[in-house]
């Protein structure tokens, strides 16, 4: 398959899991909650969702994950291999590992009720991570961009960095396990973190624009990065180089909801940031309103580039 010239290979690693989202709970009579509907069980998690959401919008994208030889393991590889994207778009699972000593990761999508709002439980086997013999396999793709999301071993950071210097391919950071992982890094493109990995690796939290301006310092402490983006959930996006910072102010949306789609934002601010030719503001804008209009249009499917330009200009954002 022969790529457009917009396009790029982009290997995304992270976790893959068995989610399952219980019906919503309605009130049936005073103090009473009924479960209404089917529970749905099918893959998921961070990895899959952004890699899948790349895939769609033009990008061959390669995900690297493991799962267990579990009938959990069994059901998502099946699913995996029957994965494909419309248009011009590629998705590959090769480098999904099934390993029996590893189990997989379940995650429940609680649904909200009339005093708690949605929230997600991911459980992890004991043990579980992506293991560095795993990513250095999947660098013989020889990834255009490399984004890094959640579930890798502590050696992995240092096979990353070396793999991603030697190959010339930009990288993204959209998670991280602590500041000993970005050490290990050394350097990013991008480092975008969500806030509360931001307060446990720096001890700091985020509560006005001193508190983003000190975290973002302490970060630089730990690697060299083009560009920092703090993702928060209810205040928006504080944004900065080594020269300038901004700070973008969130859509109405629900805070549990711009968590729960934390994945379809790092997908869609990767993709604006390749195709905008490094737009850091600019990119940010577009996940943040591809979050928005896939929330607010209650459907399944994600938004097409026109949907999330349109959804940006009614909310009176230039893209």
């Amino acid at each position: 398959m022969t790529r457009p010239d917009s396009s790029k290979r982009i290997l995304v690693i992270g976790e893959v899991c068995r989610e399952t989202a219980p019906p919503a709970l309605t009130p049936d009579g005073p103090g009473r909650l009924v479960s209404r509907g089917v529970t749905e069980i099918g893959a998921g998690g961070d990895g899959l969702s952004a890699a899948a959401a790349l895939a769609c919008f033009g990008h061959e994208a390669l995900l690297c994950s493991v799962i267990g030889t579990d009938p959990d393991g069994k059901m998502i590889a099946r699913q995996l291999s029957e994965i494909s994207v419309p248009g011009r778009g590629k998705f590959d699972a090769r480098f999904v590992r099934q390993d029996a000593s590893s189990g997989t990761v379940f995650r429940i999508n609680l649904p909200k009720t009339d005093k708690y709002p949605p929230e997600t439980v991911i459980i992890r086997p004991d043990g579980y991570e992506i293991t560095s013999e795993v990513i250095s396999d999947a660098f013989m793709c020889y990834p255009d961009v490399t984004v890094l999301m959640s579930g890798i071993c502590g050696e992995g950071y240092g096979i990353i960095s070396e793999k991603t210097e030697k190959r010339g391919s930009s990288l993204f950071v959209a998670d991280c396990t602590d500041g000993a992982s970005l050490r290990s890094l050394g350097r990013c493109d991008v480092l975008s973190l969500p806030e509360e990995r931001v307060t446990g690796i720096t001890g700091i939290k985020l509560s006005d624009q001193s508190g983003c301006l000190r975290a973002t310092a302490r970060l630089a402490e730990l690697i060299k990065s083009d560009y920092v983006v703090l993702r928060l959930p209810e205040k928006g996006f504080f944004v900065s180089d080594s020269s300038f910072y901004s700070f973008i102010p969130a859509y109405d949306i629900p805070p549990a909801d711009a968590r729960a789609n934390d994945a379809l934002f790092t997908a869609m601010f990767v993709h604006s940031y390749l195709e905008s030719g490094g737009d850091l503001r600019g990119s940010c804008e577009y996940g943040a309103a591809a979050v928005a209009a896939y929330v607010t249009s209650g459907s399944e499917m994600l938004p097409s580039d026109s949907g999330i330009r349109a959804f940006a200009q009614q909310n009176g954002i230039k893209l």
